[in-house]
């Protein structure tokens, strides 16, 4: 059963403005050099790596095997921790969303196209956060 807390807290970060989109992996990290010896780190993820981030900062902890970057899908514990399973199959590391046409995609699949994460909170909003 998806945890509607998590979810929240996953669809708000995504509209917070605190991350910078990136497509194709969870996380991408750079480091530009201004004048001087002004050197800036710059993060920037995809809508999963988001997921994965708020998990991570709200007491997730995976076992020391468990790097959850490695992959472009979710890492199976933060799928747990959402609450994204089918009973007898277990985690699903991409979950799918709709779009207000029906037009059904997985999160990983409309970040790499481009879709805001503004746009995709909203998707997921409605996908789990909608009143039953």
């Amino acid at each position: 059963m998806v945890n509607k807390e998590r979810v929240e807290l996953f669809a708000a970060a995504l509209e917070s403005g605190n991350y910078e989109q990136c497509k194709g992996t969870l996380r991408r990290s750079s480091v530009t050099h201004g004048k001087g010896t002004t050197v800036q780190r710059i993060e920037r993820f995809c809508a999963l790596g988001v997921a994965t981030e708020v998990a991570l900062q709200n007491g997730l902890q995976l076992r020391k095997d468990g790097d959850p970057w490695l992959t472009s899908a979710l890492h199976p514990e933060v799928a747990r921790w959402y609450g994204w399973t089918i009973d007898g199959y277990g985690p699903i590391v991409d979950p799918t969303i709709r779009r207000d046409d029906g037009y059904s995609d997985s999160i990983a699949m409309f970040n790499d196209d481009g879709v805001p994460f503004w746009d995709l909170a909203q998707m997921i909003r409605r996908e789990w956060l909608k009143d039953e």
